[in-house]
């Protein structure tokens, strides 16, 4: 490197490193040793908070570890689950209507049924995964 700041490209059998000499501040304009000065001042460091973000969903992968006649079973299962919450909703909806025009409704005892429904699709499904 020559002293006007321009280099010349040499072969080496190894990179060498550029030595770079000390500046004088007291010959640098004062907006050059603001800049400097303020370089090396300590920077506060910001704590970065790594958020973490837990939506993880298991059912998403189960193909993977799943065979296929366990995925077909869990498949049915929860368009079994479906249908018995749309009817679910149907009856609340008929409850609501009924409770409109003034009839007496027995709510307990529809979701009784509901459930008992539920539970015979289960099983149903169940039963068919076992054979």
């Amino acid at each position: 490197m020559r002293p006007d700041g321009s280099t010349i490209q040499i072969r080496a059998a190894e990179p060498r490193e550029f030595v770079q000499l000390p500046v004088d501040l007291k010959a640098l304009t004062e907006e050059e040793r603001r800049h400097r000065l303020a370089a090396r001042k300590l920077k506060v460091k910001q704590i970065k908070e790594d958020i973490i973000d837990d939506n993880f969903d298991m059912d998403r992968y189960a193909q993977l570890w799943k065979s296929k006649d366990e995925l077909k079973a869990q498949s049915k299962l929860r368009s079994s689950n479906e249908d018995a919450k749309t009817s679910k909703n149907k009856m609340a909806e008929k409850n609501s209507m009924k409770k409109t025009a003034g009839e007496a409704v027995d709510e307990g005892a529809e979701n009784k049924t509901v459930e008992k429904q539920m539970r015979v699709e289960k099983s149903r499904v169940g039963a068919k995964k076992n054979s």
